[in-house]
Order: structure tokens, then C-alpha cells, then sequence
């Protein structure tokens, strides 16, 4: 049980020392990324979509683990740091892209198709 609630008090500081250091340049940054993303995948497809997440989530991996509010992370790797650095990459790039990516899905299968979307 202390296993447990040391993880979650892992990913309860995590969450807390993000939100209080994002900045207006990383946010735009954040919402570039996420834009870049979803357009690959609703544009050229899966494959192309799913290679632009993984970048996208080991460039996210970088700059979370070299940004100077987290030197204290990058110090003692083995004491969360590994772990606060996943926490950040699920909650803030595979997350959100995965809700959307399941949105988008479900809205091109419930909507009709027309001519238009006939296959030649």
C-alpha cells in the first residue's frame, strides 16, 4: 500500500509543479504540437499520424526533462523522475490526442457518406 500512495503523490506533484510552470510561449508550443498531430492523422492517415504522436511524445519527453523547474527530477531519476516524466507525457500528448483521435473516428463513422466520399 505505501507503493501506491508514493505513486500518487508522484503524480500529484507532477500535475501541480506543470500547471504552476507553464508558460504562454509553452502553451503555443503545446497547442502547435497538438494541432500538427491531429492534422497528420485526419489528413494522410494512420500511419503518418501515429509516427508524428511518437515524435511528438519524445519531444514532449525532452523538453519536460530538461526544463529547469525540474532539476530536482533529473537528479534522482530513480526516485520518480522516470515516472513524472510519463505522467506528463500521458496526461498532456497520448491522452488528449488518443479522446480526440477516438472523437473524430466515431464522427466519420455516424456521419453519411455522399458522392463525394464514394472510392473510385
Amino acid at each position: 500500500m505505501q507503493i501506491l500512495d508514493n505513486t500518487l503523490a508522484i503524480i500529484y506533484r507532477a500535475l501541480s509543479i506543470s500547471l504552476n510552470l507553464i508558460g504562454p510561449v509553452s502553451l503555443l508550443l503545446y497547442l502547435a504540437l497538438m494541432c500538427l498531430i491531429y492534422l497528420a492523422y485526419y489528413k494522410r492517415g494512420l500511419r503518418l499520424g501515429s509516427f508524428v504522436h511518437i515524435m511528438g511524445c519524445i519531444f514532449f519527453f525532452f523538453i519536460v526533462w530538461n526544463h529547469p523547474g525540474y532539476r530536482w527530477y533529473k537528479m534522482r531519476p530513480w526516485n520518480g523522475g522516470y515516472v513524472y516524466t510519463l505522467v506528463m507525457i500521458v496526461v498532456y500528448v497520448y491522452l488528449p490526442m488518443k479522446l480526440v483521435m477516438f472523437g473524430t473516428e466515431l464522427w466519420r463513422n455516424l456521419t453519411p457518406k455522399g458522392k463525394s466520399d464514394k472510392p473510385r
